[in-house]
């Protein structure tokens, strides 16, 4: 008797936690890091969210590579060090955007594609010409992160994604003056 009951309880609480309208919560489990992906994460947000992802990590990536460049061919000491603090913030930037990517469901490559540097003219530059042109470059690249970055943020409805933009802001603003002033001591 007391079998019956429970095989009959355990029934009763399965039933209960199964949804059973079609459409009802349905987690699986991501390949990546074992985050639970929900699969209607990524129509929660904008299409103005899910493309900000993806180009802030395009060219947060662009970024790091530049700079990992820069920090072994920079002849200024300046230069260098602006270059090795863009690689660190943009490597931290990069993560947080793929975590929230995967989160969202949106992460379709696991690191967007990076153009070579090596058909770059600035590959081929040596000594204060290429400190110059990086830094030029980097401050051009900073802001126009930082405008994607400031220009979501007003419209941004996600709560994940306003939390990264107003993380990531500080980093680019002091990212955008520090190459400013660079560039004007290296004129």
């Amino acid at each position: 008797m007391w079998v019956g009951l429970l095989t009959i309880l355990a029934g009763s609480v399965t039933a209960m936690a199964t949804p059973r309208w079609r459409g009802g919560p349905n987690l699986s489990r991501s390949p990546v890091m074992g985050f639970a992906v929900d699969p209607l994460a990524a129509s929660a947000l904008s299409r103005g969210e899910r493309s900000f992802l993806e180009r802030a990590a395009e060219l947060s990536s662009k970024q790091m590579e530049m700079a990992r460049v820069a920090v072994s061919r920079a002849t200024s000491s300046d230069v260098r060090t602006y270059a090795q603090l863009l690689a660190a913030d943009h490597r931290q930037i990069s993560d947080s955007l793929n975590g929230l990517r995967r989160k969202k469901g949106t992460m379709l490559d696991e690191t967007p594609a990076v153009e070579s540097t090596d058909e770059d003219p600035l590959s081929a530059m040596v000594g204060g010409d290429f400190d110059r042109e990086f830094v030029r470059r980097a401050t051009e690249a900073e802001a126009k992160t930082l405008m994607l970055f400031e220009e979501l943020m007003s419209d941004a409805k996600d709560t994940d994604v306003r939390e990264l933009i107003g993380t990531c802001l500080p980093m680019l603003r002091e990212h955008r003056n520090r190459g400013t002033e660079l560039k004007k001591g290296l004129e």
